[in-house]
């Protein structure tokens, strides 16, 4: 096959154009590594960030208790130069504090349809917290105040079932938060999330669908009220002169109650910034009450009771007799 003769002029001006696409294609290659370089470093730069705001976070949020997604902590107050510092540390003993907050009875608005299942359609007053609630917080909330300094709030969640209704045993389980502070005498509780159901579904407009006890709350943490903005809660408190409702801005509002603690006790004492609390004196609980008497059928059950466990040789006959003894002279 005879060679095709390509003039030197023509091989040249190819010669060029080759390099030009060479030098193209090297330009490109290098343009290609510096942006994968750079969004590398942006990357980098996010990450970086996000772990400085996250950890400045935690920081600044100390941890006194938790348990699942209930917790009580410390956290600073929000930043705004009208807010006053709070009267912290204070030493308020975790039986004042079960008292303070037992003391706070509310009503929610009754609901339309059917709500044999929904426990907040009681008409009377009740209780916001059950005494299991109550034990678990009383004793942390107290040490949060005795820690907590003049620009630290105590900040708490709470979940628990209330059996007020006629099928209470059904009740689902709900969670509270609330931002806690002390101040001239007073206890300050900022309501958020009153009785979450956990088997509520979140709306599509919410931080995730489904029920609430499915959501990330590493991503979605529940958090206490806040002085800066009111949250419309559906209740009516029963106020008094134990417990009633602050005002701000010169209207009421639902979300913030306020407790008189000089009316529970005597009044806590406040504890020097930087100087640690002296420990509570234990407190002494009232004897428990003395059994009602029995009725005379209770006592022959119980005598029968007796009588079988002797004569199948389970206890003795001094013990026995012993026993019957007391049954009868407690008759």
């Amino acid at each position: 096959m005879a060679e095709v003769m390509v003039p030197a002029q023509t091989r040249a001006r190819l010669t060029r154009k080759s390099a030009k696409v060479g030098g193209a294609q090297v330009a490109y290659r290098r343009l290609r590594k510096a942006d994968l370089a750079v969004r590398a470093l942006h990357a980098v730069i996010c990450i970086a960030v996000m772990l400085f705001v996250t950890t400045a976070w935690a920081a600044s949020k100390t941890v006194i208790w938790h348990d699942h997604i209930d917790y009580v902590r410390l956290e600073p107050q929000e930043q705004d130069p009208r807010i006053p510092p709070n009267n912290h540390p204070v030493r308020v003993t975790p039986e004042l504090i079960h008292a303070a907050l037992g003391a706070i009875k509310v009503r929610f608005a009754k609901k339309s349809g059917f709500t044999f299942f929904d426990s907040d359609t009681a008409e009377a007053f009740q209780p916001l917290f059950n005494d299991k609630e109550l034990k678990r917080i009383d004793g942390p909330i107290a040490e949060a105040l005795a820690r907590a300094g003049p620009r630290e709030d105590v900040a708490f969640a709470i979940s628990g079932k209330h059996e007020e209704g006629a099928v209470g045993f059904l009740s689902n389980t709900r969670t509270t938060t609330a931002r806690l502070f002390y101040r001239k005498g007073k206890l300050h509780l900022i309501f958020r999330e009153v009785r979450l159901d956990h088997r509520k579904t979140v709306m599509p407009g919410g931080p995730t669908r489904g029920y609430v006890s499915d959501i990330d709350r590493a991503r979605h943490p529940l958090l206490p009220g806040s002085r800066l903005k009111e949250t419309e809660i559906g209740w009516q408190v029963e106020s008094g002169p134990r417990v009633f409702v602050a005002s701000a801005g010169g209207r009421t509002r639902d979300d913030w109650l306020v407790i008189d603690l000089a009316a529970f006790a005597a009044p806590p004492q406040q504890v020097a910034p930087g100087r640690a609390p002296a420990a509570p004196a234990a407190a002494v609980r009232p004897p428990p009450p003395a059994p009602p008497p029995l009725s005379p059928d209770q006592v022959e059950v119980r005598l029968r009771q007796l009588r079988d466990l002797f004569e199948r040789g389970v206890i003795t006959e001094e013990l026995y007799l012993d026993k019957a003894g007391q049954l009868l002279d407690a008759y």
